[in-house]
C-alpha cells in the first residue's frame, strides 16, 4: 500500500481503489450514454415514404397498414415518430336502403415505434389517439377548392358541425354528433427482410390491430385485424437523379367487429407506390398513390374502394437531427377518402 493510500485510509476510513464509488459512477454514466446512443442510432439520412393511412372515420378503424418501404431499422436502433393526420369530411350517400353521412373533422395522433431486433427482424408498435369534432376549417377548404376549381357541392350544409352516421335497412350502425376523443386501436408490427443489396430492399411486414378503441365512438372496430404486406424500396434505378422509389402490395383480413357486422369483406387488397426526390441535402419532396379495396359489401360510394393521392415534403434538421414531414391528401375516383387531409410527422430519422 502506498503512502497516499495510507493517508487516505487514515482520513476517510477506506481505501481509494479502482472499483470505488466515483469511478463506478463515471463508468455507469458512460455505459448508459453508450446504450442511449445505440438506441437512437440512425443510419444514413435517406428519403422515406409518407406514413399515411385512410383517414375516413369508419375505414381508419380497420387494419390497413401505412407504406413503410423495404428497409428495416439497423440492429439495436430505435425509430420513434409522431404522426398527426387531420381529415375534413363532407360526404353523404343514400342507396338501396343504406345511408351514410361523414361530416366534420377527425384527428389521428400516433406514436410510431420501430426497433431493429436483428439483421433481418424489426418489431414495432403504434399507439394512437383519435378525436372527432365539428372542426374549424370548412370555410378555408371551400376557398381552397374554389381556388383550384374543385366542386363544393357537398359543402352546402351547415359549417363546422359533426355528424357521423350509418344506417342500413332501418338498423343504425352508429350515430355520432358530439365531439369525442380517446385511445384508438393499438397496432403491433413485425417485419422480416427478404432481400437487400445495392440500394434495393424487400421486406415482409405483418401487423395486428388490437380492439383497444371504443367502436361506439369510431375509435376502433371492436375486432383484431390482421395484415400482410410486401414493402419494397429502390434507391438504385434513379440514383443519378437522387430519386427513391417505394412500393407495396398486400392484403388485410378485417376481424368480425361491432361495426356493420353483416357487411364485412374477408380479404381486402392494398397497393401503393411512391417516390421521394432529394431536392437539397435537407429537403425531400414526396408523391404517393395508395389504393385500398372495399372493406364492406355496400353500394355507397363512401364505403367502396379508395384511391388517395398525397404530395408533400420533408425537412431534416441537421445530419442527425429530427425530420419534419408535411403533406396534403386528396381523394381520387370515390368519396371513401376524406375530401381534404393534412399530414404531419416528426421523426428521429434513420
Amino acid at each position: 500500500m502506498t503512502e497516499m493510500q495510507d493517508t487516505n485510509r487514515a482520513v476517510t476510513g477506506r481505501t481509494s481503489l479502482p472499483g470505488s464509488r466515483p469511478s463506478c459512477i463515471i463508468r455507469s454514466l458512460a455505459l448508459a450514454a453508450s446504450i442511449l446512443a445505440t438506441l437512437v442510432a440512425q443510419a444514413e439520412e435517406t428519403p422515406q415514404p409518407l406514413y399515411l393511412r385512410n383517414s375516413n372515420p369508419l375505414l381508419q378503424t380497420l387494419g390497413a397498414p401505412a407504406m413503410q418501404g423495404g428497409e428495416l431499422m439497423p440492429v439495436g436502433a430505435l425509430e420513434y415518430r409522431w404522426v398527426l393526420n387531420m381529415a375534413n369530411h363532407a360526404d353523404s350517400g343514400l342507396d338501396d336502403g343504406e345511408e351514410a353521412v361523414f361530416d366534420g373533422e377527425s384527428y389521428f395522433l400516433a406514436l410510431v415505434l420501430r426497433y431493429g431486433v436483428g439483421p433481418r427482424l424489426e418489431l414495432g408498435m403504434d399507439l394512437p389517439l383519435v378525436a372527432h369534432t365539428g372542426g374549424a376549417f370548412d370555410s378555408l377548404i371551400k376557398d381552397w377548392h374554389d381556388l383550384l376549381g374543385f366542386s363544393n357541392d357537398d359543402r352546402l350544409g351547415p359549417e363546422n358541425r359533426l355528424r357521423l352516421f350509418h344506417q342500413r335497412n332501418g338498423v343504425t350502425g352508429y350515430d355520432i354528433d358530439e365531439s369525442n376523443v380517446g385511445l384508438g386501436d393499438i397496432r403491433l408490427a413485425a417485419a422480416y427482410r427478404l432481400a437487400g443489396s445495392g440500394g434495393r430492399a424487400l421486406a415482409l411486414r405483418a401487423q395486428a390491430e388490437l380492439p383497444t378503441g371504443d367502436a361506439d365512438r369510431l375509435h376502433g372496430n371492436g375486432a383484431v385485424d390482421l395484415s400482410l404486406v410486401l414493402d419494397a424500396t429502390d434507391r438504385h434505378t434513379f440514383a443519378a437523379s437522387r430519386v427513391s422509389l417505394f412500393g407495396r402490395v398486400g392484403v388485410v383480413a378485417p376481424g368480425s367487429g361491432e361495426l356493420l357486422k353483416d357487411q364485412w369483406q374477408d380479404w381486402v387488397p392494398v397497393v401503393g407506390a411512391g417516390l421521394a426526390w432529394r431536392w437539397t441535402e435537407r429537403i425531400d419532396l414526396n408523391a404517393q398513390l395508395d389504393y385500398d379495396g372495399a372493406y364492406f359489401d355496400s353500394h355507397l360510394d363512401e364505403l367502396e374502394s379508395s384511391t388517395r393521392l398525397s404530395f408533400g415534403g420533408s425537412y431534416c434538421f441537421g445530419q442527425h437531427g429530427p425530420r419534419l414531414s408535411i403533406a396534403l391528401t386528396e381523394n381520387l375516383f370515390s368519396d371513401s377518402t376524406p375530401d381534404f387531409g393534412l399530414y404531419f410527422a416528426l421523426t428521429n430519422g434513420r
